[in-house]
C-alpha cells in the first residue's frame, strides 16, 4: 500500500475504535465496579447506544453529509468521544453515565460512517477491496487491543486514570485526522457519490 495518508489515517482510526470499544470492555466494568450496578442496569445502559444509532443515525448522517465537510463530522466524533470519557472525572451521578452513552452514540453516528465514505473515497475501483480490507483490520487491531489496555490501566491505576487517557487519546486522534484529511470537501462527496 503506497497510499501513505491512508495509512496514517489508518492509525488514527485505530486510536478511534480503541477508544471507542471501551464500550464493551471498560465501560461495563466501571458500571459494576464504581456504580454496582448489576447486569440488567448495565444492560440497559449499551441498549441506549443501540435505540440512539438506530433512531438518529440515517436521518443525521443524510443531513450533515450536506451541510460539512467529511474532515468535520469526523473530528467532531472524535471530540464527542473524548468528552464523554472525561465527563466521568468533573461529574459523578446516574444522570453522569446516561449522558456520557448519548456522547458516546453520537459519536458513533458523527465518526464512522464518514471514517468508511473516507476511505471509499480515496480508493478506485481497481483498489477498492484493498482499501476496505485494511480498513477492517485497523479495526480488528483495536478490538484486540482494547480489552488490554483497559484491563492493564483499571489494574495498575485506576478507572480515572483510563478516562483521562481515552479522553486525550481521542483529542489527539481529532488533531490527527486534521492533519491527515485535508481532501477538499467536494473532492471526497463527488468521489463518493459518483461510484
Amino acid at each position: 500500500m503506497r497510499d501513505g495518508v491512508f495509512m496514517l489515517s489508518g492509525l488514527f482510526v485505530i486510536f478511534y475504535a480503541i477508544s471507542f470499544f471501551q464500550l464493551f470492555s471498560g465501560l461495563p466494568l466501571y458500571y459494576k465496579q464504581e456504580y454496582a450496578m448489576d447486569e440488567k442496569g448495565i444492560g440497559l445502559l449499551l441498549a441506549l447506544n443501540g435505540v440512539i444509532v438506530f433512531c438518529l443515525e440515517m436521518i443525521l448522517v443524510f443531513n450533515l453529509e450536506k451541510k460539512f465537510a467529511v474532515r468535520t463530522l469526523i473530528i467532531t466524533g472524535c471530540l464527542l468521544l473524548a468528552t464523554g470519557y472525561f465527563i466521568f472525572n468533573m461529574y459523578h451521578g446516574i444522570i453522569v453515565l446516561i449522558i456520557s452513552m448519548v456522547l458516546l452514540s453520537l459519536s458513533e453516528i458523527f465518526a464512522m460512517p464518514f471514517m468508511m465514505s473516507y476511505i471509499i473515497a480515496r480508493a478506485d475501483a481497481a483498489n477498492r477491496g484493498n482499501y476496505i480490507g485494511l480498513y477492517t483490520i485497523f479495526w480488528s487491531i483495536a478490538t484486540i487491543l482494547a480489552p488490554l489496555i483497559s484491563s492493564h490501566t483499571i489494574e495498575s491505576f485506576s478507572f480515572s486514570t483510563l478516562w483521562w487517557i481515552l479522553g486525550s487519546l481521542s483529542v489527539g486522534t481529532s488533531v490527527g485526522f486534521g492533519f491527515a484529511m485535508r481532501t477538499p470537501r467536494a473532492k471526497t462527496l463527488h468521489t463518493v457519490s459518483s461510484d
